[in-house]
């Protein structure tokens, strides 16, 4: 079970009121219904123009493209066993191009990482966030490569286990180190895989996720192996 501050409480109670997509809010803040919260991150190789919803609600704005790499921030959705639909462009629920059941517990912060190749991976995540002490950030790592090797995330001086030799779909729990620029490298054991080395500002008390996705083996660009640091 998380914990969960103060500014965490109040962000959550604002995430009721305002993080659901506009045509279905009304439905959602009418409910009697206690509510949870749910972010997503799509990183199927090469998509473009997918909508995310549960049950028949569309969580993504019209304005919002959840292409491959894409990050949507929390939104609320109704907690219990729902149907978590991944949409094409044209298409509706009933003919998603992945389905999923997933439980979502009540009042809880969730993930789900899609990913896969073929066909999509869903992977579902409560994040156990707290807010970080002063001059600190809370950060995960995640492997969502389907080709890529046992991947590891070095963050600045510190080698963190939690971060090493991470496969596939792995999630690696929020470990809290030092806020700031920071130098950061991605690597492996294998011989195969070219490090990722970047710098990144991480803001003071902030709480982030840093993943891999896209593909080791390819020609195409749009589906080429590549981070993303997203923030909550």
């Amino acid at each position: 079970m998380f914990k969960i501050k103060s500014s965490i409480a109040i962000l959550f109670v604002l995430l009721l009121f305002v993080s659901c997509s506009k045509n279905d809010a009304a439905e959602i803040a009418q409910s009697d219904t206690s509510l949870t919260t749910l972010s997503a991150i799509n990183a199927i190789p090469g998509s473009k123009g997918l909508d995310l919803y549960v049950d028949d609600i569309r969580l993504n704005k019209s304005t919002e493209n959840f292409d491959f790499g894409a990050f949507m921030n929390y939104r609320s959705v109704y907690p219990g066993q729902r149907a978590l639909h991944l949409v094409q462009p044209g298409a509706t629920v009933n003919n998603a191009y992945a389905t999923k059941s997933l439980n979502f517990a009540e009042t809880k912060y969730h993930t789900v990482f899609i990913t896969g190749t073929n066909s999509s991976e869903i992977l579902l995540a409560v994040d156990e966030i707290k807010t970080p002490d002063a001059g600190k950030i809370s950060i995960r790592f995640v492997n969502l490569s389907p080709d890529a090797p046992e991947l590891n995330f070095q963050y600045g001086e510190n080698t963190v286990s939690d971060f090493s030799n991470l496969k596939y779909q792995a999630v690696s729990s929020f470990v809290e180190l030092t806020s700031g620029m920071t130098s950061c490298r991605i690597n492996s054991r294998s011989t195969n895989f070219k490090e990722l080395a970047f710098d990144y500002n991480f803001a003071d008390r902030g709480v982030y996720t840093v993943f891999v996705k896209g593909l080791l083996n390819t020609s195409d660009n749009s589906k080429a192996l590549s981070y993303s640091v997203v923030k909550y």
